[in-house]
């Protein structure tokens, strides 16, 4: 069966974070584009790519769920995308 994978593109600070594993979240606004991505869509993996630099490898983890929340000190609700590492 094919992994259903989910691309998100990432800054360099974003990407290093994630890379040295000292988040297991991604988080994106709440507009169309988003929703039609994450609402009622199933993952297998996330994949985060950085935005600008096509030279840097990208990164592959579990897909865990999409909730919707707030995000620190943000009035506003974001999609927040969780990840885990994957089982090789």
């Amino acid at each position: 069966m094919e992994k259903r994978v989910l691309r998100l593109p990432v800054n360099e600070w974003w990407y290093g974070l994630i890379k040295d594993g000292k988040i297991d979240f991604d988080y994106r606004e709440i507009k169309p584009y988003w929703t039609a991505r994450l609402e009622n869509r199933e993952y297998d993996i996330v994949e985060f790519y950085h935005r600008f630099k096509k030279d840097i490898p990208v990164m592959r983890y579990k897909f865990e769920k999409v909730i919707v929340d707030k995000i620190g000190i943000y009035p506003d609700d974001y999609y927040i995308i969780l990840f885990s590492k994957l089982d090789n």
